[in-house]
Order: C-alpha cells, then structure tokens, then sequence
C-alpha cells in the first residue's frame, strides 16, 4: 500500500515563500519597502513600538480601573 503526503497538507510549504517566488523579479522590486536587496522581510520597528505601547496603556488602565470594559 503506498502512503501518499501532501505537502501542503503536512505543512511542508512555506505560504510567503511560495506566494514569493510566484512574483516576478519587477513585481517583488516594487512591494519592497528597505532598498537593501540583503533585507528579506524588514520590521517596521517605530510602527511595533507604537502598538506595544498602546496595548500596554490599554491594558494598565483596564487593570487599574481607569477605564471600564467594553460590552
């Protein structure tokens, strides 16, 4: 009896790869945000800080009941 695996399936694809190398050279120049040709999926670090923070406040706040939850 032969087993046959699916790699999508089994997780053995990589999604963003794959939707990476269906791109033409042009298409991925274009969706590039940093120059550096070296830098694969750059992080918008100022963009993470900003999120965190927010988090943190909303979190404090609802902690220290200075602000009542949502319904």
């Amino acid at each position: 009896m032969k087993i046959r695996v699916c790699v999508w399936c089994n997780q053995l694809i990589n999604p963003g790869k794959l939707a990476d190398e269906a791109k033409t050279h042009g298409e991925r120049k274009r969706q590039r945000y940093a120059d550096d040709e070296e830098v694969a999926a750059p992080s918008v670090i100022t963009l993470n800080g900003v999120g965190a923070a927010h988090a943190c406040n909303d979190f404090l706040s609802f902690i220290m009941g200075l602000s009542a939850p949502t319904i």
